[in-house]
C-alpha cells in the first residue's frame, strides 16, 4: 500500500509537468497517453526481464483498464489546467473508494461495517470542502487560464473513471488471481498505445495542427515528465494488481487513494509552490481518520 501511494503522488507530480509543458488539450492528451505507453512498455518488459505471460482473461480486463486510463489521462491533464492537483486527488480519491466498496458490498460479499461508512462519510466530506465555491475573484481567474473547463465537472469524471479503474482491477484479480502483474501492465500499455494511435489518426487534421503549432508536445522535456510518468504510474499499477489479490477492494483502494491526498498536497506545495489554504489543510485532517476507520473497520 505505501509503494501504491507514493507511486501514485509523484506520478501526479509528473502529469501536471507536462501540462505545463505541452498544454492540456485532447490531442495533447492523446499523445501524453500514448508517450507513456512507448515508455511505460520498456519499463515493465525490463523489469520483467522480457518475458511475458498472459491468461485470455486478462485481455478483457486490460483492455477495459486501457480505454478508462486513456480517457483518465486526457481528463486529468484538464483538470489540472483547471484547479490545483489536488483538488482533482480528492475527487478521484472518492471515486475510487465509493464504487468499489460499493461493488465489494453488492457483488463480492464485502462487510458493511459502521467504520468503513464513516470513513466513506468523510473522505465526502473532504470532496466537499474541496469544492467549495471560491471567491469571485479567484473564479474568474481560474476560467481565464488556458484549457481551464467545469473545473467540479472535471473532478466528477475524474472520480467515476477512478472508480471504474479499480472495479476493473478487482474483478481481474477475483477471475485471474495468477495474474502476472508486470505482464498484465505491458498487456495494458499495449491497448493504450494501439488506441490512441488510432484516435490520433482518425484526428489528423486536428493532430497535424497541434503538433505544427505545440512543438513542446514532442519536445525533450515533455519526453522526460511522460517518461518519469510511465515509471511512477506503472509502479502504482504494479503495486495495486498486487495488492488487490490480497485485500478486500472496501480496504485497499480507499486507504492507498485517501493517503495520495496527503501526500500529493504535501508535494504540490513543495515542487510546484501552491501553497494550501484553510480547505486544503480540513480536507487533509478529515481524511486521514478516515483511512484509520476504512482500515479498521
Amino acid at each position: 500500500m505505501a509503494g501504491n501511494v507514493v507511486c501514485a503522488a509523484f506520478s501526479a507530480m509528473f502529469m501536471k509537468k507536462s501540462k505545463n509543458i505541452a498544454g492540456s488539450g485532447w490531442t495533447e492528451g492523446l499523445f501524453f497517453t500514448l508517450f507513456v505507453a512507448v515508455f511505460s512498455i520498456a519499463f515493465f518488459l525490463a523489469v520483467n526481464l522480457f518475458s511475458v505471460t498472459l491468461y485470455p482473461a486478462n485481455c478483457l480486463f486490460a483492455f477495459a483498464y486501457a480505454v478508462v486510463g486513456i480517457v483518465s489521462s486526457v481528463v486529468g491533464l484538464k483538470a489540472y489546467a483547471a484547479g490545483k492537483v489536488a483538488t482533482y486527488i480528492v475527487a478521484t480519491t472518492v471515486g475510487s473508494t465509493a464504487l468499489p466498496y460499493l461493488f465489494g458490498i453488492l457483488f463480492w460479499d464485502e462487510s458493511v461495517t459502521a467504520m468503513k461508512m464513516s470513513g466513506v462519510a468523510l473522505m465526502l466530506c473532504a470532496f466537499v470542502l474541496k469544492n467549495l465555491p471560491k471567491k469571485e475573484k479567484q473564479v474568474q481567474e481560474t476560467e481565464n487560464k488556458k484549457g481551464a473547463g467545469g473545473a467540479v465537472a472535471l473532478c466528477l469524471a475524474g472520480a467515476l473513471i477512478s472508480g471504474l479503474a479499480n472495479i476493473v482491477i478487482s474483478y481481474n484479480a477475483r477471475f485471474v488471481p495468477e495474474t502476472d502483474s508486470v505482464s498484465f501492465s505491458v498487456l495494458t500499455q499495449g491497448f493504450v498505445l494501439v488506441l490512441a494511435g488510432v484516435v490520433l489518426l482518425a484526428r489528423f487534421p486536428r493532430t497535424k495542427a497541434v503538433l505544427s503549432e505545440n512543438k513542446a508536445v514532442y519536445g525533450g522535456r515533455n519526453f522526460v515528465a511522460c517518461a518519469l510518468y510511465a515509471l511512477t504510474c506503472g509502479g502504482a499499477l504494479i503495486c495495486s494488481l498486487e495488492g488487490a489479490k490480497s485485500l478486500p477492494a472496501s480496504v485497499f483502494f480507499p486507504v492507498t487513494c485517501s493517503g495520495n491526498i496527503v501526500l500529493v498536497t504535501l508535494l504540490d506545495f513543495l515542487i510546484f509552490k501552491e501553497k494550501p489554504n484553510w480547505k486544503d489543510c480540513l480536507a487533509v485532517a478529515v481524511i486521514v481518520p478516515a483511512i484509520v476507520l476504512v482500515s479498521l473497520g
